[in-house]
């Protein structure tokens, strides 16, 4: 999700190690929060949007690109540590604010896909359309804007 697969180390160098921790935690923060939203939700398109958290992932990666341009790998970094919850402390409510825009997005492009002649949700989930409609979304939609990571 967040590599270049093309590089591969002998030793993984630290600031990469720092990144891939870091995105290790936010997955696990973001699988929680799923879990529980997805555990009250009635609309089954939304349910089925969140299916994967890899989608989630995916987006966050997009919306990061495009919070930092200049990178955001290192800033992402600091927190490789899991020394912190989503929705706790400032930078939680990061993390948090980062959650919701990556599921507003990811529901909106399934629903936008949903309504289309010939959808099926296995097909959505595997193209690479979905992956282009996404990094579009993210990339030309108004808002859908997170602040810069503290």
């Amino acid at each position: 999700m967040f590599g270049d697969g093309e590089q591969i180390w002998e030793e993984m160098p630290m600031e990469e190690f720092k990144l891939r921790a870091a995105v290790w935690w936010m997955s696990e923060e973001f699988a929680k929060k799923v879990k529980a939203d997805k555990s009250g939700e009635k609309d089954n398109d939304r349910l089925a949007a969140l299916e994967r958290r890899w989608m989630l992932l995916f987006v966050a990666r997009k919306l990061l690109e495009r919070a930092h341009p200049t990178g955001y790998k290192e800033k992402l970094g600091k927190y490789y540590d899991g020394n912190w919850r989503l929705g706790e402390k400032p930078i939680g409510q990061w993390f948090e604010t980062l959650y919701k825009v990556c599921k507003q997005t990811v529901i909106y492009v399934y629903k936008q896909s949903a309504i289309k002649p010939g959808f099926v949700h296995r097909n959505w989930m595997r193209s690479d359309s979905t992956i282009h409609d996404l990094s579009t979304f993210v990339a030309e939609a108004p808002g859908g804007e997170i602040p810069t990571i503290p």
